[in-house]
């Protein structure tokens, strides 16, 4: 997707209907920070954290105490993925407290995936990203930012090495290309990376505790990961396929809290895990055998047998490469049954869109279809497919077996006609560039719809063309 779209000029409400669905009690969250326009902050410094306030506290209070000379040009992103916990308002609180600090709840996905969110969110064109348990010795962001400075434009990922326990010795500069434990990554030492004063050189990959790159530059997640998402290596390689280099930068030295005398706040399982290698694996085009193999000494071969048998039932064409399916809800029609069976049917995952409180009907319904739009942007779901209710959708993903190609912004795959009673509806898969696209023209405040229709016609009507080649309407009959 296009990456020219600065979510910080979207209304806070806006941002807060995308991120906390209703149907998760989001009335008791708290609200999301108004965020700085692109552009205003040299440094964007994300810290992603579930249940963990005291590390976040710590993480900022370090960060406040050791870098104080960054903190006037530095943009700090709260990205809260337990929004409904016990911890949330604390969070929230500490970012009214703190200048420079936002809190971004986000509860419509439970994954270390959540970090891809502060290339979103981030005012800075240079987005570091640090565990809720991870301090910066002092030097290290100046090192980052100097390195951003000396290659304008670069694609790199940079990272640095970890420190011992002690936080007084560099532990390790990178992960070698090993199978262990069931995880694709071994720590090792490069005498390179000892000096912070030496420059970066070439790694296969570092744990993401700590990681920086320029925002534009972020290759984006699978949209399908769930839970512990196992990125090391993954991340990287998306990099190098995208011309650009993983370095250890030494001067980026990082301390990470290992130990959770508590436990870990959030569940890590082997089936999310070795499920996530797969839908990573596959994506890069590489043999998985060794990876079964290596999971099959430690779980167990007839567990990763069903694992492998349903990700791939998941995967399979003519639905795996649909990155999910947003029912937009309207007030008259609520009900998503039919298109919650559909996508669950095709393993395909779901989300409802609560429809915008708007009294104008079409209003409402152009406002909600942007908050489906809006979802699918923050989520980088580059192919979704949006339902509206009563436009068939158990009957327009079964087209997909067609094996027609959608268009350019998209395909219509079912309509119904607009009538006396109604004004129609439609089911619409979206190609990768579709979503900014409509973003870009539909109106992005109720005020601005009539306006808007003065110029476009209907909704309706504008939809349906945009989408491909309008269908011959009869008032009562679906086109599929």
């Amino acid at each position: 997707m296009s990456e020219d779209i600065d979510v910080a000029r979207w209304p806070s409400a806006e941002l807060q209907a995308v991120l906390t669905p209703q149907d998760h009690g989001a009335n008791t969250i708290p609200r999301v920070s108004p965020l700085p326009v692109r552009g205003s902050a040299e440094l964007t410094i994300a810290i992603p954290t579930l249940n963990d306030f005291d590390g976040t506290w710590f993480t900022i209070a370090s960060l406040r105490l050791h870098h104080a000379h960054l903190m006037g040009s530095t943009q700090i992103l709260i990205l809260d993925n337990h929004p409904f916990g016990e911890e949330a308002v604390a969070l929230r609180d500490l970012a009214s407290w703190i200048p420079n600090v936002y809190y971004v709840p986000v509860a419509t996905l439970r994954s270390t995936a959540v970090c891809g969110m502060a290339f979103r969110f981030a005012a800075a064109e240079v987005v570091m990203v640090l565990d809720s348990h991870v301090l910066l010795p002092a030097g290290a962001p100046d090192a980052v930012l100097a390195h951003f400075r000396d290659h304008p434009g670069t694609r790199d990922l940079v990272q640095g090495p970890v420190l011992d326990p002690g936080g007084g010795e560099v532990a390790a500069t990178h992960c070698a290309e090993v199978w262990s434990g069931g995880a694709y990554s071994w720590w090792e030492l490069d005498a390179r990376g000892v000096d912070p004063a030496e420059g970066p050189f070439p790694v296969p990959m570092q744990g993401l505790g700590a990681f920086a790159c320029r925002s534009a530059a972020w290759p984006g997640l699978h949209p399908r990961l769930r839970g512990y998402s196992c990125n090391e290596w993954y991340v990287h390689e998306k990099f190098r396929r995208r011309g650009g280099n993983t370095l250890c930068l030494p001067g980026f030295r990082w301390h990470h809290r290992f130990p959770r005398p508590a436990g870990v706040p959030y569940d890590i399982t082997w089936q999310d895990r070795i499920r996530n290698y797969l839908l990573c694996w596959r994506e890069l085009g590489l043999e998985t055998r060794t990876m079964t193999e290596h999971f099959s000494e430690i779980v167990g071969p007839d567990f990763v047998r069903r694992v492998v048998e349903e990700t791939e039932e998941e995967l399979a064409f003519p639905y795996g490469d649909i990155d999910g399916v947003l029912f937009a809800r309207h007030r008259d029609s609520p009900d998503e049954r039919e298109a919650r069976e559909a996508a669950e049917e095709r393993k395909i995952p779901f989300r409802v869109i609560e429809s915008a409180d708007e009294p104008d009907p079409e209003a409402s319904r152009i406002m909600t279809y942007r908050r489906c739009l809006q979802f699918a942007y923050l989520h980088r779901w580059d192919r979704p497919v949006i339902v509206e209710p009563g436009s068939r959708p158990a009957r327009a993903l079964a087209s997909r077996h067609t094996g027609e190609t959608w268009g350019h912004p998209g395909k219509l795959l079912c309509e119904v006609p607009p009538d006396e009673d109604h004004h129609g509806s439609c089911t619409i898969g979206y190609t990768p560039h579709g979503v900014t696209e409509l973003l870009r023209h539909l109106p992005t405040d109720p005020g601005e719809v009539l306006a808007w229709r003065t110029r476009t016609g209907s909704f309706h009507a504008w939809l349906t063309r945009i989408a491909g080649e309008r269908s011959e309407h009869h008032p009562t009959t679906e086109v599929v």
